[in-house]
């Protein structure tokens, strides 16, 4: 049917603008949207190998349902976050945090082992949850990261495993630019600022509990057959 009058001269120039933009800009070869992945390596140097307090076994990293997945997320108001589709962390915060805190408390030389092993018969075991990490842009003139982490230290040598050490953590930093980069070298300042203080406080409450008279953890070559692997 042949396009005539007004409507068809409509059809006509709106067919010619379309395939004048699929011959400038290739409708069907156009790629597809690349996303760019992260990864967060966090620094803290080794010190001097001291005798430990037994083994630690750092478990899962549990985050709060919103703070869950690999995209990075912004706070736009007090109420709204959202996430950005094109710039995410190359693990989910968890599996990211877990390998961050292993290398930094075998750095700390605080415990003798640090280990993530399910089926290992540890002395202590760090539970962890991620509260929040996200980028807050509710002030448009100071752009800022923000992460809270909440950490429990069992002692996993008595049966029920009592709570040693319980705190929750929060660090602010401002974000120099609105580049991805440099949101990323934020998220490594509030969590080094967290991993920092954390470690303070498990060696103060390791230190503490031996001091209590609490049972003291098997010693480097004991194995306490009473214990399960959980």
């Amino acid at each position: 049917m042949a396009w005539t009058g007004k409507h068809g001269l409509r059809r006509s120039l709106a067919m010619v603008l379309l395939l004048s933009l699929c011959s400038a800009g290739g409708c069907l070869s156009r790629g597809a949207v690349q996303k760019q992945r992260f990864e967060v390596t966090l620094e803290r140097e080794s010190t001097a190998a001291g005798p430990g307090a037994g083994i630690l076994r750092v478990s899962i990293v549990r985050a709060a349902p919103s703070f869950e997945r690999k995209a990075f997320i912004y706070r736009r108001s007090d109420d709204t976050y959202v996430s950005d589709f094109y710039n995410e962390f190359f693990s989910a915060p968890g599996v990211m945090l877990r390998e961050n805190l292993l290398r930094w408390l075998e750095a700390s030389d605080i415990f003798e082992y640090v280990v993530a092993a399910s089926d290992s018969n540890p002395d202590w075991i760090l539970e962890s949850r991620l509260e929040a990490l996200y980028g807050d842009s509710r002030d448009a003139n100071h752009l800022s990261t923000e992460a809270r982490l909440r950490f429990t230290l069992l002692d996993a040598t008595q049966p029920r495993r009592p709570i040693v050490f319980q705190q929750s953590y929060e660090a602010r930093t401002e974000v120099a630019e609105r580049k991805s980069d440099a949101y990323l070298r934020s998220v490594r300042v509030v969590l080094s600022e967290i991993f920092g203080k954390l470690e303070g406080d498990l060696r103060s409450a390791v230190e503490a509990h031996a001091e209590s008279g609490a049972a003291p953890p098997p010693g480097e070559g004991e194995v306490d057959e009473t214990r399960g692997g959980q």
